[in-house]
């Protein structure tokens, strides 16, 4: 059997911007796992997924990150990590209402693994439903360049994002 992308879908967001997903699997299992794609990707999924997510009972949820694709850019007066607190809450409260009973797992590939790490520490207060979280995997991880210091020394930017 192939995999069949799954049809992008478009949510409108409180603020009036809009919020651009793939969603794949059982829509309504408490399993739920939230991928956020690379550098030069927008959120996709296939269907049928994965065997082992299908194994499991997920719901795979991979929303396209603000300013790619046919997702909105944060406003100017707005942070990213606040934008993406509030966009995958509303996200998460329109796919399932009642998130008290999820088990949610996040990951994020290339440069997805930062909105990935900054969901998984986020306060409570500011993303109740990570609460919910269970865990998180990060494929090919992008990591700070400050974390890194040594490699301003012989890596330009280009060549470090690269």
């Amino acid at each position: 059997m192939s995999e069949q992308p799954v049809e992008e879908q478009l949510l409108s967001l409180p603020d009036g911007r809009t919020l651009a997903f793939a969603s794949a699997g059982n829509t309504s299992s408490s399993r739920v796992v939230i991928f956020f794609h690379g550098s030069f990707g927008v959120g996709t999924a296939t269907n049928p997924l994965a065997p082992a997510l299908v194994d499991r009972n997920v719901h795979f949820i991979s929303p396209t990150l603000p300013g790619w694709g046919n997702t909105s850019s944060v406003p100017p007066h707005v942070s990213f990590h606040e934008q993406l607190y509030q966009d995958i809450s509303v996200l998460l409260s329109h796919l399932h209402p009642d998130y008290d009973e999820l088990e949610l797992y996040i990951s994020g590939g290339s440069f997805g693994t930062v909105p990935a790490q900054i969901l998984y520490a986020a306060p409570y207060e500011k993303f109740p439903a990570g609460r919910h979280i269970r865990g998180m995997l990060l494929l090919a991880p992008f990591s700070p360049f400050r974390v890194h210091k040594e490699y301003a020394k012989c890596l330009s930017w280009a060549n470090y994002i690269a």
